[in-house]
């Protein structure tokens, strides 16, 4: 399986906005530093349905929707339950056709798109 790009998509009131757009909404610098130990989880807020080859959220608190798919879809399978992004990163290494390096920037990147919009808890 072929590694696609990462990036978050946000929909709100039906029209895609860019997941910096969605962070500004929240408060840009919010994201803490995230390591490769942090533990990461799914945020209560957060409900999410897997359609087809997406998963598809809603922000309960903000009525923001946000949809992933490919490898983002996957890392919100895996942060249903707590983990270590370590884990995660090496989920996605086994799982697709990816240099590590790439592999581990763009999960970074998602992670703290994520971060930002509020739809992960992130602890040491």
């Amino acid at each position: 399986m072929s590694f696609a790009d990462f990036r978050l998509q946000s929909v709100m009131f039906g029209a895609f906005v860019d997941i910096d757009e969605a962070a500004l909404d929240n408060g840009v610098g919010m994201s803490k530093n995230i390591s490769i130990d942090t533990k990461i989880s799914s945020a209560k807020q957060i409900l999410s349905s897997d359609i087809g080859d997406e998963m598809v959220m809603m922000d309960i608190n903000l009525g923001k929707y946000f949809s992933l798919k490919g490898p983002s879809g996957r890392v919100w399978e895996l942060i249903d339950k707590e983990t270590t992004v370590q884990s995660i990163l090496e989920t996605l290494l086994e799982e697709y056709d990816v240099e590590a390096k790439q592999c581990e920037e763009e999960l970074f990147a998602l992670l703290h798109d994520m971060h930002d919009a509020n739809m992960i808890a992130a602890a040491d």
